[in-house]
């Protein structure tokens, strides 16, 4: 589906082929407890050395305040990150009605407390089957390093197509 986005000196707002969004408006507690519950794609994007943005589709969870996801440790992501910490993720629920939510904020690459992080993420997109995976079967993959985003903007554009929220 093509979007444009319209932009006017008092506002921004989205209208696409399927339907309208409302104006960009600060996220709630519970619309954001609600909407990072679910097991949706996120797209992180980042920016290389030459100022070229990159958007590559992720796992995430949002956890304790800050946006959580896992890659190998040598993907240009990384590289990205390392060169410039600011990023944005931007998570759509394309299941049901369009909602979006566009995080910003600085990230922090480490590898302690991985493995955890990587076991969550892979039972919350896999479930516990297939996503469970021992200690020895994580160490025999490629290294791999937890991306801690801390959001310093949250943005959620809820689709007019949406049913109204219970108050």
């Amino acid at each position: 589906m093509r979007s444009l986005i319209f932009k006017t000196h008092k506002n921004n707002y989205q209208k696409s082929i399927k339907g309208q969004y409302n104006e960009d408006a600060k996220i709630t507690k519970k619309q954001l407890e609600d909407f990072t519950s679910r097991p949706l794609l996120g797209m992180l994007a980042t920016v290389n050395p030459h100022n070229a943005p990159r958007a590559i589709p992720v796992f995430y969870e949002y956890y304790d305040g800050t946006f959580n996801v896992t890659s190998y440790a040598d993907l240009f992501k990384i590289r990205n990150i390392r060169s410039n910490h600011h990023v944005s993720l931007v998570i759509v629920d394309t299941v049901s009605y369009g909602d979006t939510l566009t995080v910003t904020g600085t990230a922090e690459l480490t590898d302690k407390g991985i493995y955890e992080v990587f076991q969550r993420l892979n039972i919350r997109y896999l479930g516990k089957e297939r996503g469970s995976i021992s200690k020895t079967q994580y160490d025999a993959i490629p290294p791999r390093i937890w991306i801690r985003i801390t959001p310093t903007n949250l943005t959620y554009r809820k689709s007019m197509e949406s049913p109204p929220e219970n108050h």
